[in-house]
């Protein structure tokens, strides 16, 4: 009988178990992403990886034209990767 009257007290019931997400198995070091729709995804993406990814700034016939900083607060241009598609 007393162990039906302590079956109520004792230890709190343990947390819901979250999800695995790919932060858990790796570490990144930097995520680029593309396109006029990355900004609507940012938030997704750090929440799965950890971290927000940098953006690019590319084009069908210019390629890459520039990345974001590391810093996450100016673009870097890239005009060597560009510079060929004048010739084409």
């Amino acid at each position: 009988m007393a162990l039906a009257a302590d079956e109520g007290q004792g230890r709190p019931p343990p947390p819901p178990a979250r999800p695995i997400y790919p932060r858990d198995a790796w570490k990144v070091k930097g995520i680029l992403v593309g396109g006029m729709d990355s900004s609507l995804f940012q938030q997704r993406i750090k929440g799965f990886w950890g971290r927000y990814p940098l953006e690019m700034f590319v084009g069908t016939e210019g390629l890459m034209i520039g990345f974001q900083a590391w810093d996450y607060t100016t673009l870097t241009l890239c005009p060597t990767l560009t510079f060929w598609s004048l010739f084409r």
